[in-house]
């Protein structure tokens, strides 16, 4: 379970990037410091499997993704709706201005 957080917490960090990249927001440029998100990931899976679950199947691994995955398709339906929304002149909801 701890690697299934980790990897969510992982691809929900890509996501907020992403979505700060579509607002133009400055905050969104990729660390001069760390690894991309995609080569921490696919760390955080090579790890298991050599020290954690070594006799385990892929479908040790294919479990821990699906809330990934399902973060994934969320994403991938937002993504378009959400850049058209952040580009355009339509405002904030009242709720979003208090931050």
């Amino acid at each position: 379970m701890s690697l299934q957080g980790a990897l969510l917490a992982v691809r929900i960090h890509e996501v907020v990037q992403e979505a700060l990249t579509i607002a133009g927001r400055p905050e969104a440029a990729p660390s001069d410091t760390h690894p991309p998100l995609r080569d921490r990931l696919a760390m955080l899976v090579d790890l298991y499997r050599e020290d954690v679950h070594q006799e385990g199947t892929d479908l040790d691994v294919r479990g821990m993704l699906y809330a990934t995955q399902t973060l994934d398709e969320l994403w991938s339906r937002a993504r378009v709706p959400l850049g058209e929304w952040l580009t355009s002149d339509r405002p904030f909801h009242t709720t979003w201005g208090t931050t």
